[in-house]
């Protein structure tokens, strides 16, 4: 279902699902501009998740566990008592984690009817104008790159699309998967070098690089700059 209505999501939102037997994890991609509060969208994305999840499933439901990229904060907080699990800081994703069987659940508050009215109702909206092949590869590279697994063929799965046809939808739109990935990490990059407390090494992997010296050769290919330079020049007063 929201693969099929992903076009009235917002641009800035995407969720992708790794499953187990037992686990199902949802990684949440927060795709937002530089100068906006990193923290606080991926904290307000993944709240609105959980939310809608217990309004499915019960106001009494709670995920396994949270995770957040960002560092925990450094006084003590509500996250645990708010979430109803334990709340994980400084991890390679932004999700959470929730017994596989509770994606196949029924909500038995659910009426038939209503749910073939709304249904009709989506229907009937306009999908949006221009890029949407690009807007949800870029949602799902911002989901997949901390774990590694940004490549075009994970992405492509993800939107149940072939490789071929994506690269194809792509070129349609006016550009092409390494383009997008390049100008993601370029994102990603700044924000993380605003936070001192990270270190190139760090943030290297969170883009997905197994060694640092392929993200600071990127990163001077795209800056000019090594990205430790870069940092001191642009946020040395950065916390």
């Amino acid at each position: 279902m929201t693969q099929k209505y992903r076009h009235l999501m917002s641009d800035a939102l995407s969720i992708h699902i790794d499953q187990d037997d037992d686990v199902a994890t949802l990684i949440v991609g927060v795709s937002i501009g530089s100068s906006a509060p990193a923290r606080q969208s991926r904290e307000l994305a993944l709240s609105t998740y959980i939310h809608l999840f217990r309004l499915l499933l019960g106001e009494h439901w709670s995920p396994v566990g949270v995770h957040f990229s960002h560092e925990a904060p450094k006084v003590a907080t509500f996250h645990s008592r708010f979430f109803g699990c334990p709340v994980h800081f400084s991890s390679p994703f932004d999700g959470f984690e929730c017994p596989s069987a509770d994606l196949d659940r029924v909500n038995t508050n659910a009426d038939v009817a209503i749910a073939g009215y709304a249904g009709t109702l989506l229907d009937t909206l306009p999908t949006q104008d221009g890029n949407e092949t690009t807007s949800l590869v870029v949602r799902l590279i911002h989901a997949l790159l901390p774990m590694g697994r940004a490549s075009i063929d994970h992405v492509a799965r993800a939107m149940s699309r072939r490789t071929r046809t994506l690269q194809r939808e792509l070129y349609r739109e006016g550009t092409e998967f390494s383009e997008l990935v390049a100008s993601t990490r370029a994102e990603l990059a700044v924000e993380m070098l605003r936070n001192k407390k990270q270190s190139v090494k760090e943030i290297a992997e969170r883009l997905g690089y197994s060694h640092p010296a392929a993200f600071i050769r990127f990163f001077r290919g795209r800056f000019g700059v090594a990205p430790g330079e870069w940092r001191q020049a642009n946020f040395h007063d950065a916390g």
